[in-house]
């Protein structure tokens, strides 16, 4: 758990919850980096509203998981995680768990297009706030957004649909040879899945 992470946005926005009368609870699994960013963060207000669980294995993970309300991804503006996607939504989608994310245009069109969250500006404790209060007061929709995530993973984002795109590819780019296309030259297809996992309202192991 960073800066860059969003750790301080969300333990402040816990405590904005939690003094707009909501009750909540932040939980944090993984370690800090740097480590004295823990004990900074154990002296604000809002650490009062969190569970930190330290380092978890899968199967602890995937309890804490099945326990949350809504998975958080609230990255920094950082110019390489802007134009990349994060497992960690890809994780929470096939947990069935609405997302909060930062909202960055590539992420807001992949999460508003797909229906799985809510996008907020990720240096906004406010706002990150405002979001997690709409998902405690408007549970079936919060649940539906977790059913059309995990829906998605199965029937778009998982390896076998992405695998039978790479091998289609491979054949045009074979195929497009005799137009002067070379291997050695790039072929954007749009396919670049580069990942960075983030945090949570359930878990981070990162």
């Amino acid at each position: 758990m960073t800066e860059l992470r969003g750790i301080k946005e969300m333990v402040s926005a816990i405590e904005v919850l939690n003094g707009q009368g909501k009750q909540g609870e932040l939980v944090l699994a993984g370690k800090f980096a740097p480590e004295q960013l823990e004990q900074e963060m154990k002296q604000q207000k809002g650490w009062s509203h969190v569970d930190h669980k330290g380092w978890l294995s899968r199967g602890e993970v995937k309890d804490v998981l099945d326990e949350s309300t809504a998975g958080l991804v609230l990255i920094r503006p950082e110019p390489r995680y802007m134009v990349s996607y994060p497992i960690k939504l890809f994780e929470y989608m096939a947990a069935g768990l609405p997302s909060i994310a930062s909202n960055f245009p590539l992420w807001e069109d992949f999460v508003i297009g797909n229906h799985c969250g809510l996008c907020v500006d990720p240096l906004d404790p406010d706002a990150v706030a405002g979001a997690m209060r709409w998902i405690m007061e408007h549970p079936e929709e919060a649940k539906q957004m977790g059913e059309n995530g995990r829906k998605a993973v199965i029937e778009k984002y998982n390896w076998e649909k992405e695998s039978q795109e790479l091998v289609a590819l491979y054949e045009r780019l074979a195929m497009a040879d005799n137009r002067s296309l070379k291997w050695g030259e790039q072929a954007d297809e749009g396919m670049d899945f580069k990942s960075r996992s983030v945090k949570t309202v359930g878990n981070r192991n990162n």
